[in-house]
C-alpha cells in the first residue's frame, strides 16, 4: 500500500510545475476504522492513539516521495478516531497536521474547560508538529440557514490558538 501510494503521489506531484508550493493531502476515511491487531498494538504502545498508525504511514510515505520529489510537503487530518495525538512520535516539519473540531461545546471557546478533550489534543498536536492548521466547524450542520450563536467563542478560540507556537493557520468551516 505504501509503495502504491508513493508511486501515485510522485506521479501527481511531477505533473506540477513546482510541487514544493503545495501541501499534498493524505487523507484517511476517518469516520470509522477497525484496526487490525498489528495496528492496534502499534497504537497501544503510543498512548492508545489510533492516529499513531496514520502518522507512521504519512511519515513513511512522505519520506519515500521526498526521495524522488525533494521539497515535497504533505498535509494530514486529525479527526474522529485520528484526533488524539500519539505519544512518543514527532510529525516531520514537511507535514502539516490539521486537527478538526468535533464533539465540542460550540457555545464555549475551544480552550474552555467544557472542551478539555479538544483543547488538550490541540495542545499536544502543537507539541509534536511544526505546522498545525486548526479546521474549526463553526457552522450549524443541522440548519445551514440558522445562525449559530458562537461569534464570541470563535474570537476567543482564535486568540488562544494564536498563543500556540506551531498553530500557523485557522480555517472556519461556516
Amino acid at each position: 500500500v505504501r509503495a502504491t501510494m508513493t508511486a501515485e503521489i510522485v506521479k501527481r506531484l511531477k505533473r506540477r510545475a513546482d510541487p514544493t508550493r503545495i501541501w499534498f493531502g493524505i487523507h484517511a476515511m476517518d469516520w470509522g476504522w477497525d484496526p487490525d491487531d498489528a495496528s492496534r498494538a502499534f497504537a497501544h504502545a503510543r498512548g492508545d492513539a489510533p492516529s499513531a498508525a496514520f502518522v507512521d504511514l504519512v511519515r513513511d510515505v512522505s519520506e519515500r516521495v521526498r526521495a524522488e520529489v525533494p521539497g515535497a510537503r504533505f498535509a494530514m487530518p486529525a479527526y474522529h478516531w485520528g484526533f488524539a495525538p500519539p505519544d512518543g512520535m514527532l510529525v516531520p516539519d514537511h507535514v502539516r497536521v490539521y486537527p478538526m473540531t468535533i464533539q465540542v461545546d460550540y457555545s464555549a471557546a475551544l480552550n474552555d474547560a467544557r472542551n478539555a478533550r479538544l483543547r488538550d489534543g490541540l495542545v499536544r498536536w502543537n507539541e509534536i508538529a511544526q505546522h498545525v492548521t486548526v479546521w474549526d466547524h463553526v457552522v450549524n450542520f443541522g440548519g445551514y440557514l440558522q445562525p449559530t450563536p458562537n461569534l464570541y467563542p470563535i474570537g476567543r478560540s482564535i486568540a488562544w490558538l494564536a498563543t500556540l507556537q506551531h498553530v500557523d493557520g485557522y480555517f472556519a468551516e461556516g
